[in-house]
Formats: structure tokens, sequence, C-alpha cells
């Protein structure tokens, strides 16, 4: 049986160093047959030299810069393989990525694409969450409502890539969402290795994002989609709900910012689009919780404190009376509990415990993987 060519495309900018260990573990696959691309977008720091390194073994390509989504696409088109996988340069590939997932497509030729479960990592690659169980199958309801496939996961083939197009050169921070709603709306079925087989890197203490970019992008994705109308009946019922969820994503991602007047806007559409938003208390004040403990949060006490301040009144009622201080003794809430009653605020100068707890943690509602 012949193996498989796979095609890894690596976009990169002024990342030089993160970019070498992305290589390096692109080349540490177990699996045997691997094409690895570098495209290069107009890079001003020491990436041409450090790809010196590589010659031999890494194809790098220079274009001139025209942003993340033209340099997966000028990439994608000078790969050869029948599978195709792209790796952002700050993430990593765990050596048996490759294999079990060419597998697990090989297995079952019905799909046209698989992810995997993954790692959050820090600056050091050391894992700080690990992120898992992920949906598979036929996952167009859930994609619609979440994104929770890290881009770097899935091994695709490269006949579903045409057959959709590759990335969207006018989106940026939003484009693998927009790719991956294609790809399932189009019918792919979707796999799933339910291991961990890679590290989607964060910056601890860091939520800094551009969030009015992502809310325009994810705004003008669901736009296109609900207004296909070719799209199914029961997909179009969603789209209340889809946008509940996006928005109240969005307000959290605002108030992690500070800015109070957009997060209080996104939550109210949010209530407006869902009268049954986190209707259950308890629910709500857990989200804000896990929000508070996110790794890339650094004072938990501070957001809290900041975002119960600016809530709308009606969040505000709901979520107040279950999160209180900490005090001595009691346990605080950690990621992959999801039903503790009541939910405690770690206490100013404790350690987050997301950065110490590896519990697998699935996606929750307010927990698109959107860079």
């Amino acid at each position: 049986m012949t193996t498989a060519l796979v095609s890894v495309v690596i976009p990169t900018y002024n990342r030089s160093r993160l970019l070498r260990a992305a290589v390096e573990s692109a080349l540490a696959q177990t699996y045997p047959a691997v094409e690895i691309i570098v495209v290069d977008d107009g890079s001003s720091d020491d990436t041409p030299e450090v790809m010196e390194a590589y010659q031999g073994r890494v194809r790098y390509i220079r274009q001139g810069n025209a942003g993340v989504s033209a340099a997966r696409n000028h990439g994608l088109a000078h790969s050869t393989g029948t599978l195709i996988n792209f790796l952002d340069d700050d993430d990593l590939f765990y050596p048996q990525k490759i294999a079990r997932q060419a597998a697990l497509l090989a297995a079952q030729p019905e799909l046209g694409w698989a992810h995997c479960r993954y790692d959050l990592i820090d600056a050091d690659d050391r894992p700080r969450r690990r992120i898992g169980p992920l949906p598979e199958g036929d996952v167009r309801a859930a994609l619609l409502q979440r994104q929770f496939i890290w881009v770097s996961a899935p091994l695709i083939r490269r006949a579903c890539l045409e057959q959709t197009g590759g990335f969207d050169e006018q989106l940026s921070t939003a484009a693998d969402y927009d790719l991956w709603l294609r790809l399932a709306l189009a019918g792919y079925r979707l796999g799933c290795v339910q291991q961990r087989l890679g590290g989607y890197r964060v910056q601890l203490g860091s939520m800094v994002m551009n969030i009015g970019l992502i809310e325009r992008e994810v705004s003008l994705i669901l736009e296109r989609v609900f207004a296909d109308p070719g799209l199914p009946e029961d997909l179009k019922a969603l789209r209340p709900q889809a946008e509940a969820n996006w928005r109240f994503w969005l307000g959290l991602r605002y108030y992690a910012t500070g800015h109070w007047e957009e997060a209080q806007r996104n939550l109210l559409r949010a209530a407006e689009m869902d009268a049954k938003l986190f209707a259950d208390t308890r629910e709500l004040r857990q989200v804000l919780i896990r929000e508070a403990l996110d790794v890339r949060v650094q004072d938990a006490q501070q957001y809290l404190q900041d975002t119960l301040a600016h809530l709308p009144a009606a969040f505000a009622r709901r979520a107040e009376p279950g999160v209180r201080r900490a005090e001595p003794g009691v346990r605080r809430a950690e990621p992959g509990v999801r039903r503790a009653e009541p939910v405690e605020a770690p206490s100013p100068g404790s350690p987050s415990t997301s950065s110490e707890c590896l519990a697998d943690d699935a996606p929750r509602r307010a927990d698109p993987v959107v860079r």
C-alpha cells in the first residue's frame, strides 16, 4: 500500500525563534512521507538566515507581505501532498501527530479531514491545559455555534480543499474558522484522534488580541453562511443560538481588554438572540470563574471585579450571588470541574489554578479557538 505524502505548510512573519521550534517539530514526525514548506510573508528579522540551516530538508519560499491567509494559500499551491496540514509558526506538532491522523483517514475513507486534541502550551513548551474530548463526525451544527478546531490540528485531503477552496484572503484572524465551516458545510465528515497531538502556544498573562477585527470577521462569516439559500432548515434554525454564543464570547474578550461599552453591547445582543442564555445562574457563574482562571488572564481577582462592575444589570443579578472571594480552606473552582456550588474566585495574589491543573477540558460555550 502506497504511503500518502503529507504536505506541512508553515506561514511565518517575524517569528524566527518560534519558527525554528515549529519546523523541528514537523521534522520530528514519525510518519515517513512528509514535505515541509515554510512561506515567509515578508519577514524583516533573521528568518532567512534561520532557514538556511534547513536547506535540503525544508522548502523555503519568500513573498511580499500579504497576510497569513495568502501565505497559507501560497504554500498550498506549491505543495504536492495528497494530505495537507497547516502549522502556525508558534505552534508544535508532537511526534505521532501526522502518523495517527493519517492512519485514521486511511481506515475511514468517508472522512474528508481529521483533527485532534491538543495542549495549551507556554513559552517554554510546557502544557498548561489539556483540551478535549472534541466533536467529530457531522460537525456542522456544533461548528456554527463555536470554534473548537485548533488551526494546526486538521489533516485534510487535498481533494476536499480543491473542492471548497483555500483560505479567504480577505480574512485574517478568523480565516481558519471560515475554511472549517466551508469544509463541514460541503458535507465532509470530520474525524478526530482523541489524543493530544500538538501544542497551541498561548502567552501567559496576556489577553491582547484585536477583538474588533474578530467581531467583524466572525459577523461577516456567519452572515454569509446563514444567507445561503441552500443551507438546510435545521441549520438555519440555529442562527439565534449561534450568534448568541459568539456575542457572549466576544463580550468576555472585550471585558478582558477593558472595553466595557463593547462588552456590554455584545452581551446584551447575546441576550436578545437567545433569551435562555445562561438562565441557569450556576452556569454563568462557572463561566465567569473559568474566564478569570484562563492562563492568559494575569490577575483573576481583578478580572472578576472589573467584569462584575460592568455587567449589564440582568447578567449581574445572575452572577453576583455566587461569585465571592475565596476564604481560607474553601476549595477553588478548577478547570474541568463543571458544577461547583458556590463558585469562588481566587483570592488576590493566589496562583491561577489554570496554570497548575492539567485536567482534560472540553471546549466550553465561551471558549472558541480564535487567536
